[in-house]
């Protein structure tokens, strides 16, 4: 055993056996005598930077928080800035447990922004900061589709204070702005995809994803967002006519877009070379041949007239879009289809004539 080992070297060694050194003894105010005994800081022990420091190798789920919880709430302030100052690799990590679907947006969004508490000074970083409109460009595909299938995907730290698309989908409204303001990029470009979309779309397009509006409001207070921009660059179709089309984009949202000036209330919107009012669109999106018209779509076009789209005015040779929904509303009828698409044309008939009864009021 170990122990014998030990106790046949010492009894074969030739040195002096170990000296049995003697207790301190102290005499009190008494003058009797005690053995005098260590304090707490007179005992060797770590110190909270050397905790930090073994922390910033640590684990970053579990084991950090581990120490932090052991270490006490003030200690632990000095372990936590130990560990994100700089520390890019933490970035990336939350970056790659986002595209792993270890972490939602909002978890991914929080680290990030916990990092940029302790790097006050991220906008001037040299890994991160300093960003130009050249550098966000140069960063447009967080996602690679290889031509055999293969995802290849760009979890790098400077991926996310770069990419503006990434920016949304972290719900870091302050990198956004940052982008916007101080690298001047172009938000209605549609160069950038994030972990979420691996196709590029309009700044606008990724926003509507996700519940959290921030960045959504952001880019409507800069009055910079042209509603006849391309949703892809590949494709026609229109940022104003996608979000008449979407289901997915919010009453509330679909209202902010369309008081944008150029968003155009009456202004034609040309489908195939044919010059169509945003409520007749709107309509037609709304209506199938046997398909209840969509709830949402209601709701835009009773949008559309609040704001001031005009159901009398004519577009060309293209009927009124009072006109119109008249014609649907009886032609539907004449020709058979089910009762709850008749009720939505008859429905969107209504709507506008009460706009027009309260026009005529004032």
């Amino acid at each position: 055993s170990p122990q014998a080992l030990v106790a046949r070297y010492l009894s074969t060694s030739t040195m002096p056996p170990p000296v049995n050194k003697k207790r301190k003894i102290a005499a009190g105010s008494d003058g009797t005598r005690h053995a005098r005994r260590t304090t707490r800081s007179q005992r060797p022990g770590l110190s909270i930077e050397m905790i930090a420091k073994v922390a910033s190798f640590a684990n970053y789920g579990d084991g950090i928080m581990n120490i932090c919880k052991a270490v006490g709430r003030k200690e632990s302030a000095v372990v936590r800035y130990t560990c994100l100052r700089r520390n890019y690799r933490y970035l990336q990590h939350s970056a790659e447990r986002n595209v792993r679907a270890e972490a939602t947006n909002a978890k991914t969004g929080a680290n990030v922004r916990a990092w940029m508490e302790i790097n006050t000074d991220w906008k001037d970083d040299p890994v991160v900061g300093c960003v130009t409109r050249e550098k966000s460009e140069g960063v447009t595909s967080t996602v690679t589709v290889m031509e055999n299938g293969v995802r290849r995907t760009n979890c790098s730290a400077p991926a996310i204070f770069y990419n503006p698309a990434v920016a949304i989908d972290l719900g870091l409204v302050e990198v956004l702005k940052n982008l916007v303001e101080n690298a001047g990029i172009d938000v209605n470009a549609t160069m950038w995809n994030n972990y979420t979309h691996d196709e590029p779309y309009h700044l606008l397009v990724h926003n509507i994803f996700h519940e959290n509006s921030a960045c959504f409001d952001y880019l409507m207070t800069t009055q910079k967002i042209d509603m006849n921009s391309l949703v892809v660059s590949e494709r026609l179709q229109t940022l104003k006519m996608f979000m008449m089309e979407s289901d997915e984009i919010s009453k509330e949202r679909f209202q902010a877009m369309a008081r944008l000036p150029t968003f155009g209330l009456n202004e034609p919107i040309d489908v195939a070379g044919r010059l169509i009012a945003p409520l007749i669109y709107m309509s037609l999106s709304a209506s199938a041949a046997d398909v209840p018209m969509h709830p949402d779509h209601m709701k835009k076009i009773q949008v559309l007239l609040d704001e001031g789209a005009d159901p009398l005015r004519e577009m060309g040779d293209n009927p009124s879009p009072m006109t119109l929904a008249t014609t649907a509303a009886s032609g539907r009828a004449n020709a058979g289809d089910s009762s709850a698409v008749i009720a939505g044309w008859k429905e969107i008939v209504r709507m506008m004539k009460e706009n027009i009864d309260e026009a005529e009021m004032n």
